[in-house]
């Protein structure tokens, strides 16, 4: 400015408001706000990485076959269901989950292999089959179950899962009607019909 004869200050980096000697205001609106939708930002990233369980499991019918079927042992005659579990493992570490129905008195999984096994951040499909007592359905053949998760790190959860069984009719003594209700009972590789009166 003093090579071309003007006053020094004419190009500076400000404000018409400040220039025009107006009061200035530090805490503008702006200032306040973006602050706070940045925080908000954070706080829900923070809660999603922190809710990220050490593994996802994913339970399906297998394909193929009915729905149940009905499995006769020494102990009492039980009602399976094939399964498909899959086995996400999200930490860096290999897992063996093992699986489990403790809330169903008699009620067991049944997977000839042992444990499922999970390398580290790698992903397991594996078929299992439920066992449950009849009477753990009910009327309406319907059984809603919770199939325990364990993991030989510590990961523990309960995976919900709707059955679909033999429909008894209320009020039934299982005693007196087992034979009836067995006649429409599948077993695996044979089919009960009804014998006839004598």
């Amino acid at each position: 400015m003093d090579k071309i004869g003007r006053p020094r200050g004419l190009i500076r980096y400000s404000a018409q408001a400040r220039i025009e000697g107006e009061k200035q205001h530090f805490l503008r609106p702006r200032v306040v706000i973006y602050p706070l939708i940045l925080a908000a930002l954070l706080t829900g990233l923070i809660t999603v990485l922190g809710s990220i369980k050490d593994a996802e499991i994913t339970v399906v019918r297998a394909r193929g076959g009915l729905p149940y079927f009905r499995v006769e042992e020494a102990a009492g005659d039980q009602i399976g269901t094939r399964l498909s579990v899959r086995v996400r493992n999200r930490t860096d570490k290999p897992v063996d989950y093992d699986f489990a129905l403790p809330d169903i008195p008699g009620a067991t999984v049944s997977r000839g292999d042992g444990p499922v096994h999970v390398e580290a951040y790698g992903l397991a499909t594996a078929e299992m089959v439920l066992l449950l007592p009849p009477r753990a359905y009910n009327e309406h053949g319907r059984r809603e179950v919770r199939l325990a998760v364990t993991g030989s790190d510590g990961f523990a959860t309960q995976v919900p899962y709707g059955l679909i069984g033999p429909a008894w009719l209320e009020g039934r003594d299982e005693g007196e009607h087992g034979d009836e209700r067995r006649d429409h009972e599948v077993v695996p590789g044979k089919q009960h019909t009804p014998e006839p009166d004598s």
